[in-house]
């Protein structure tokens, strides 16, 4: 639940020996991209691992009229 979907890296062709197929091998596409998968490779199997960034917050603090300072964090 501290995570959002961040998009798929591609890990190739399970079993192929395609150039065409490895070339972009470690590739991120982001989440809604499109990934083209080449004609002529329909038997292949590709595999892709999904992508998790952590969600992140800010904190700011107001003194509400108080003195003194206090940083933010994230």
């Amino acid at each position: 639940s501290n995570y959002h979907f961040a998009g798929w890296k591609y890990w190739g062709p399970v079993e192929s020996t395609s150039d065409a197929l490895e070339e972009n091998v470690g590739t991120v596409y982001p989440a809604g991209s499109k990934f083209e998968y080449l004609p002529g490779y329909d038997n292949d199997t590709i595999q892709f691992e999904a992508q998790w960034d952590p969600n992140t917050v800010s904190i700011s603090y107001d003194a509400n009229g108080g003195t003194g300072t206090m940083a933010g964090a994230t």
